[in-house]
């Protein structure tokens, strides 16, 4: 019952991400806009991002906390992703990505985003199986 009422729910944020999205690309601190371009694969929360650039944007949504939603280059939608709220102490004057090696043959993994002067930023939830190989370091 538990199961279906989680898929359920992530069928219907979907679907509200779907019908809510803007089509402007207009900076918005309230979203939390972020454009950035890789030079190679990078893995975020189970996905692997192939090069190229991507917009980075919080769900602008009061009820929905700490969900992400990254942007091809033409606008599409390619992840729909959950966050962890997390703290650090000295804030930057640009957006800051840390990432995680999983090893040579694995792309590195996306661990956490800042917006600029932030102190808050999310901590994205890989699934378990990601979780494992990573403290294997594989």
């Amino acid at each position: 019952m538990r199961n279906f009422r989680t898929i359920t729910s992530i069928l219907l944020l979907g679907m509200l991400v779907v019908i809510a999205l803007p089509n402007a690309k207009a900076a918005d601190t309230a979203n939390r806009l972020t454009e950035m371009t890789f030079s190679v694969p990078v893995e975020i929360a189970g996905i692997v991002l192939a090069p190229g650039s991507y917009e980075f944007r919080y769900l602008d949504h009061i009820n929905v906390p700490n969900v992400v939603l990254v942007f091809n280059s033409k606008n599409d939608l390619v992840a729909t992703l959950m966050a962890n709220p997390v703290y650090r102490v000295n804030t930057t004057d640009h957006s800051e990505m840390t990432f995680e090696d999983r090893g040579p043959s694995a792309p590195k993994a996306i661990k956490d985003w800042y917006y600029p002067n932030d102190n808050y930023g999310v901590e994205f939830v890989y699934p378990r199986t990601s979780s494992a190989r990573m403290a294997r370091g594989k």
